[in-house]
């Protein structure tokens, strides 16, 4: 048991070294493929009129929502129950309520859907 410990903990299984040598060959076209998504999406929830600023290397976006009745543990909860879409709430990294995080590295349909039913729901 102590040398399967050893090599899960000290050694990088080949696959992923196999693996890592493909994205090393192809940063590029990674990057170009997140931009892509990210634009969409900054698109997208610049027509709900929500505050936030472009992501210049994460996933997420962390929209303000201006709204005296938004709170962020509400709204992601009420979205993820009723509409299939999962936020984290603003206020799981700290004093955010009137924010929630979007991860925006899904199909490009399901970005937007989800997007279109965070208008659907804001206050």
């Amino acid at each position: 048991m102590v040398s399967v410990q050893n090599a899960l903990i000290t050694s990088v299984p080949e696959f992923i070294q196999y693996g890592s040598i493909v994205a090393f060959d192809s940063p590029l076209m990674y990057v170009d493929y997140v931009s892509e998504k990210m634009k969409l999406a900054s698109k997208a929830l610049k027509d709900l009129s929500l505050d936030f600023h472009e992501p210049e290397g994460g996933l997420y976006f962390f929209p303000k929502v201006s709204s005296d009745s938004f709170d962020s543990e509400d709204f992601s909860y009420k979205l993820l129950k009723e509409a299939g879409v999962a936020l984290a709430p603003g206020s799981s990294f700290g004093p955010y309520e009137k924010y929630f995080r979007l991860c925006f590295s899904i199909e490009d349909e399901k970005l937007l859907t989800a997007i279109q039913k965070i208008g659907e729901y804001l206050p």
